[in-house]
C-alpha cells in the first residue's frame, strides 16, 4: 500500500478519539487515587496520545489535571514534613534545605575565604598547585608571589 492510500483509508489511525467526559472523569479519579496518567490510560483502555490530544483541545480537563498534580505535590510535602517531625534527618535536612524558618533566610552566611588576606589567598592557590598567569605576577609586582 502506497504512503497516500494509507492516508486516506486510516483517518483514525491519524486522528484517535479524545477521552470522553465519563473516561476524563475516571481519570482524574484514578489519579486522586494514586495511579500515573500511564496506569490510568490502561485502565481506561485508551492511549497516551489520546490522552495528550485531549489535554490539548480541552482546556477544562488540562485545567482539572494541573489543579490534581499541585494537590498530589502538596501531599508529598505533608509527608515530608511528617517523616521529617518523626526524626528522619534525611527529610528533615531536605525540608530546612527547601523550606528553612524565615529568621534563617533572612541570616547572611559569611563566604569561605571571605576574611583572607590577598597574601594568604595566594599562598592557598600556589599550595592548591595553580599556577598564576605572567600578566597577573608581573602586575602584582610582588616578589613571594614568583614562582
Amino acid at each position: 500500500m502506497l504512503w497516500n492510500e494509507s492516508l486516506e483509508t486510516t483517518p483514525q489511525l491519524l486522528k484517535p478519539a479524545l477521552l470522553t467526559s465519563d473516561q476524563q472523569a475516571e481519570f482524574l479519579e484514578l489519579l486522586t487515587k494514586g495511579a500515573s496518567p500511564f496506569g490510568a490510560c490502561e485502565k481506561l483502555e485508551c492511549s497516551q496520545l489520546q490522552l495528550a490530544l485531549t489535554l490539548a483541545q480541552d482546556a477544562e480537563f488540562s485545567e482539572k489535571l494541573k489543579a490534581i498534580k499541585e494537590i498530589q505535590g502538596q501531599n508529598v510535602v505533608a509527608m515530608l514534613y511528617q517523616a521529617a517531625l518523626k526524626g528522619n534527618v534525611t527529610a528533615q535536612q531536605f525540608w530546612l534545605r527547601h523550606q528553612p524558618p524565615a529568621d534563617w533566610r533572612l541570616a547572611a552566611s559569611p563566604l569561605e575565604g571571605q576574611d583572607l588576606s590577598d597574601a594568604d589567598l595566594f599562598d592557598r592557590c600556589r599550595e592548591a598547585g595553580l599556577d598564576f598567569p605572567p600578566e597577573l605576577t608581573a602586575r602584582l609586582a610582588t616578589p613571594d608571589l614568583e614562582a
